[in-house]
């Protein structure tokens, strides 16, 4: 049964993987937890909670559990923006300790610990034309990476350079929608306000006319993994 550690299991889409994977009966799944109320709610989930109040600087509880519980698989899924980069190199350091250990053994196949990263599609910009993960993204592309992640591309790139000590992969939802989806408070609640306040005044929502979204629905982006 593979063993998989969730960074990011208290989260908004952290929260449905686990699910996921626990309701599947197909593993063994263990989550971040930054104090005992989120340990707690992981508990709750059937989720074995490893406590770890500050994993991007203080990161030795979830590497040792990686190490002590022999953890098959990562997932980051934390939205920890450019701190993500601190994620993989804890990782991978763990990944390469693992290797060498077998390496010292005589083993010449070990397989290697995975690493999953939670990206989005953002990377491609903003376009009216069809993109997939075959076009290439960066600044320079035709439609280059919105302003807010354009730092995802190189970390994008360091997961997929890591494949020399980890089984990588990377996943691109579109914007997710479902439950509490706070997300999209910015454009709802301005409307929620006006409904509930039963006003007249003009409401102003940050989007543009002609926009068409990609939307995918948190359930399905959880299944996806």
């Amino acid at each position: 049964m593979p063993k998989v550690l969730i960074i990011g299991a208290t989260g908004y889409l952290g929260s449905r993987l686990c699910n996921v994977l626990v309701n599947s009966g197909q593993h063994r799944v263990y989550g971040i937890a930054r104090n005992e109320a989120k340990a707690k709610s992981l508990a709750v989930a059937e989720v074995t909670p490893i406590i770890c109040p500050d994993p991007i600087n203080k990161p030795d509880a979830y590497l040792d559990a990686i190490r002590n519980f022999n953890t098959d698989i990562i997932v980051d899924v934390s939205g920890a923006n450019q701190e993500s980069a601190k994620f993989l190199a804890d990782v991978k350091a763990v990944g390469q300790e693992r290797l060498n250990k077998a390496k010292a053994a005589g083993l010449t196949h070990v397989p290697k610990l995975g690493f999953i990263y939670c990206s989005g599609t953002w990377v491609h910009g903003s376009s009216d034309k069809l993109v997939n993960d075959l076009d290439i993204v960066g600044p320079d592309s035709a439609t280059p990476p919105a302003p807010l992640v354009t730092w995802r591309v190189a970390h994008e790139n360091a997961v997929l350079a890591a494949s020399d000590v980890l089984d990588v992969a990377v996943l691109r939802p579109a914007l997710i929608y479902g439950g509490e989806s706070t997300i999209w408070t910015a454009f709802i609640l301005p409307l929620l306000q006006v409904s509930r306040d039963k006003s007249l005044h003009t409401v102003q929502i940050p989007l543009s006319v002609d926009s068409h979204p990609g939307l995918v629905h948190v359930s399905d982006v959880a299944t996806g993994f």
